[in-house]
C-alpha cells in the first residue's frame, strides 16, 4: 500500500515556543511528526513542500473576531459572502475563525445565523468527501451584542442595544453553533443570561465587551462566568489608580483571557506589551475585527446606511469613531511581535490560545503529532505564502512545491 503522507519543512514554530529548523511529516490529515532536520532526508513516498528561504512553519492561524473583508459581511447574510471571507482569511494564514455577527435586529441576527450555519454544513459535507475547504474553517458563531452598553457602543448601532433576553439567546442559539457572545456585565438581564448559558450552553464562550462596567461589576461577571474580554481596552471602561475599571480587570490573573487588535491603530505598542506582559502570552489572544473594508482601497463607503471612511490603516464612522478594523491575522502577529514579544509568544497568540479558548487544544492550534495538519507558512516579514488545512494546501501564494501524494492502492 502506497504512503499518503508529504512533509513540509523550514523554520517551524514549535510548543515549546523555540523556532528551529526541521520538517513536519503529515498524513490523513494530520501531524504524524516533528523532526530535526537541516535538510529533509529523501524519501519517495513522502515528498516534501518546498517553502521559500526564511519562512517560518508554523500552527494555522485562529481569528475569534472577524465580522467580514474584501466587500462582503457576515451580517449581509449571503453564502457567496461567507465563502468570500474564509477564503481572504485562508490567504492570510487563517485555518480557523469565527464568524461575528454586530449588534441588530433579531431578524438581521438570525438571517445571519442561518447563512453562517449554512456554510458550517457545507464545510463539514467537504471534510466528510475528502475535498479541501474553499477557505478558513468556521469553527461557529460569535454573536458581540446586542446586549451591549450605549455609552460604550463604539460602532454598533445605538437602535438596536437592547436588555439581555434568554429567549432571543435560545432562539438564536439553534439556529447555529454559538460558540462566543460579547456582552456588557452591567447591563440589564446579562446577569441572568450568564447564568443560563454557563448551566445550559457550556460550550458558548461568554465575553465582556462595549462595557461601562465598574472594576467590581466586571470582577462579578467574571464570577458568574465571563471567560474573556472582547477586544481589550477598546470599547471599555478604562483603567484609573482609583477606579480601575473593566480593563482593570482584565489586567488581573483570573479565568478569562483577553483579545487585542494588534493593528497599532486600536492599542498602542507599548500597551500591547504591557497587557501581554501583565497576563502573560497564554492569557492573550490575537484577532482582527476585521470588517468588510478590509482589502479595500481607502475611500468612503455606505454600510447599512451609514457612511464610513477608510483611510490611514482605520475604519472610521462620521464622528471619527472606529468601526471595526483593516487587520489580517499574519499582520496581527508581526505588530505583536514587533510591540517586543517576538515572534514565537505573538504566534502562540494567534494560534494555540484561541485554540484553548474554544476547547481545541486536542485537536488544533499547535505543530504536534495527533493534531490537525493546520500550518501557515509565513516568510521572513511574516508575509502570507502558504496555508494548509487538514492537510490540504488551500492557498499556495508563494508558488511552493506542492506535493504530489501518491493514491492509496
Amino acid at each position: 500500500m502506497a504512503s499518503d503522507s508529504w512533509r513540509i519543512h523550514g523554520n517551524l514554530v514549535r510548543p515549546d515556543g523555540e523556532i528551529r529548523r526541521g520538517t513536519v511529516t503529515v498524513a490523513g490529515g494530520q501531524i504524524i511528526s516533528l523532526d530535526d532536520e537541516d535538510t529533509p532526508r529523501p524519501d519517495p513516498a513522502s515528498p516534501v513542500l518546498v517553502t521559500p528561504p526564511g519562512s517560518f512553519v508554523g500552527p494555522g492561524l485562529i481569528d475569534l473576531h472577524m465580522h467580514g473583508a474584501n466587500g462582503a459581511d457576515f451580517m449581509a447574510a449571503e453564502a457567496g459572502g461567507a465563502r468570500e471571507i474564509t477564503a481572504f482569511a485562508a490567504r492570510h494564514g487563517v485555518t480557523g475563525m469565527l464568524a461575528s455577527a454586530v449588534t441588530a435586529t433579531g431578524e438581521a441576527i438570525s438571517a445571519a445565523l442561518r447563512t453562517i450555519a449554512g456554510e458550517i454544513s457545507e464545510q463539514a459535507q467537504a471534510d466528510r468527501s475528502g475535498r479541501p475547504l474553499p477557505g478558513a474553517r468556521l469553527l461557529g458563531a460569535h454573536l458581540e451584542g446586542p446586549y451591549l452598553s450605549q455609552e460604550r457602543r463604539g460602532g454598533q448601532d445605538p437602535a438596536t442595544i437592547r436588555p439581555a433576553s434568554i429567549a432571543e439567546f435560545a432562539q438564536w442559539a439553534a439556529l447555529a453553533p454559538l460558540r462566543m457572545i460579547t456582552v456588557a456585565p452591567e447591563a440589564e438581564g446579562v446577569s441572568e443570561l450568564i447564568a443560563f448559558i454557563t448551566a445550559t450552553h457550556p460550550e458558548v464562550v461568554v465575553a465582556a465587551g462595549h462595557t461601562n462596567a465598574s472594576y467590581e461589576q466586571a470582577r462579578r461577571g467574571i464570577d458568574a462566568g465571563i471567560r474573556h474580554f472582547t477586544h481589550f481596552m477598546c470599547g471599555m471602561s478604562g483603567f484609573h489608580h482609583r477606579e480601575p475599571g473593566a480593563v482593570g480587570a482584565g489586567l488581573i490573573d483570573s479565568p478569562a483571557t483577553v483579545e487585542l487588535i494588534a493593528d497599532l491603530v486600536h492599542v498602542h505598542p507599548a500597551a500591547l506589551l504591557m497587557v501581554a506582559t501583565a497576563r502573560g502570552p497564554g492569557h492573550v489572544a490575537l484577532v482582527t475585527d476585521s470588517v468588510n473594508f478590509c482589502g479595500l482601497p481607502d475611500g468612503s463607503y455606505t454600510k447599512r446606511g451609514r457612511p464610513y471612511r477608510v483611510a490611514g490603516g482605520s475604519v472610521r464612522m462620521a464622528d471619527g469613531t472606529l468601526a471595526g478594523s483593516l487587520l489580517t491575522m499574519n499582520r496581527a502577529v508581526r505588530n505583536m511581535a514587533g510591540a517586543g514579544v517576538g515572534v514565537a509568544a505573538a504566534w502562540r497568540m494567534a494560534s494555540a490560545v484561541p485554540a484553548a479558548i474554544l476547547g481545541l487544544a486536542g485537536r488544533t492550534g499547535a505543530l504536534a503529532p495527533g493534531l490537525d495538519a493546520d500550518i501557515a507558512v509565513l516568510d521572513a516579514q511574516l508575509g502570507p505564502q502558504a496555508t494548509v488545512i487538514r492537510g490540504h494546501v488551500v492557498y499556495d501564494g508563494a508558488g511552493v512545491t506542492v506535493p504530489a501524494v501518491p493514491e492509496v492502492a
